[in-house]
């Protein structure tokens, strides 16, 4: 209400409002504006748009008129796109139109040679080497859908049971780490840790999420981190996988030797050693798992 009111332009502002039940895949949303999220389905290979309210936000502001509420039922590898409008800009200025199906059969061939990261990338390249005259900023928000089987999969990669309550997390960059951290580092205090324990996991959680993202993944942003944890009174387990090729944690020296003491690599791992009860990696050596007890 008071962007609306303290615009000095005329401008036509858009907004969308969510909320999605993770235990049904129910999304229900309200939105006003231009612009519609779309949802691109992997199973049918389409994409079906959540339909805009054609009124514009100043229309609806608060106190004047009610927000219609919609309900919409996400599937198993759905993928939920937000953006802003310069991508129908950028699609008319790739393809000669702005036809809704025309863009719709483009997204849909996109997503469908590559993972949601890939069709970011794509956009990245197209509008970034091209340098194609938009009118608008481009930016696009994705999320996809993770049904029950599919996390347990996910566990099952990170070494829990099915059965196991895990907290999953996902990141890409390194400047995604630390709201993944701080999600961990929050759940120990709330559960009654000291300070001390905290600061330890503090550096360890930043320690081996550097390795996964530089030495695992060699910084490519196509390839995600995933993080699962388990936190209660009596003990902490952590597992953190990469989409690297792995290593052998043998070959890596012993920063304490005398010959090793100049050597940069190993100090890091020394220091996640001491600071867990048991540090282990699986046998590819693109996953590591720490656990540490509410005495150590």
């Amino acid at each position: 209400e008071e962007l609306a009111r303290d615009v000095p332009v005329p401008l036509q502002l858009s907004a969308f409002v969510g909320y999605l039940d993770l235990h049904d895949n129910m999304l229900t949303y309200s939105n006003a504006g231009c612009i519609t999220p779309l949802v691109f389905h992997r199973e049918s290979q389409s994409v079906e748009y959540l339909h805009a309210d054609t009124r514009t936000v100043d229309e609806v502001l608060p106190g004047e008129n009610e927000w219609e509420e919609e309900r919409f039922s996400l599937r198993q590898g759905d993928c939920l796109l937000l953006h802003t409008d310069g991508l129908y800009c950028a699609f008319a200025a790739t393809n000669g139109n702005d036809d809704p199906a025309a863009m719709s059969a483009f997204i849909a061939r996109q997503m469908s040679e590559s993972e949601s990261a890939g069709f970011l990338d794509y956009l990245e390249k197209t509008v970034g080497q091209r340098g194609l005259p938009i009118d608008d900023d481009l930016t696009v928000l994705y999320a996809d859908i993770l049904t029950q089987s599919r996390k347990n999969r996910l566990k099952e990669k990170l070494g829990f049971a099915h059965d196991e309550i895990i907290y999953l997390q996902f990141l890409n960059y390194l400047e995604e780490m630390d709201p993944v951290t701080s999600t961990i580092l929050t759940a120990m205090d709330v559960t009654g840790y000291p300070d001390e324990r905290i600061r330890k996991m503090k550096i360890v959680l930043t320690e081996l999420l550097v390795n996964a993202i530089i030495h695992g993944n060699k910084r490519d942003p196509s390839k995600k981190v995933v993080v699962g944890h388990t936190i209660d009174r009596d003990t902490i387990v952590i597992s953190i996988l990469d989409e690297g090729a792995g290593f052998d944690p043998a070959i890596i020296p012993d920063p304490t030797l005398p010959e090793n003491l100049e050597k940069p690599c190993g100090r890091g791992l020394f220091i996640v050693r001491h600071y867990v009860n048991s540090l282990v990696f699986n046998e590819t050596g693109n996953r590591v798992t720490i656990s540490t007890s509410g005495t150590l």
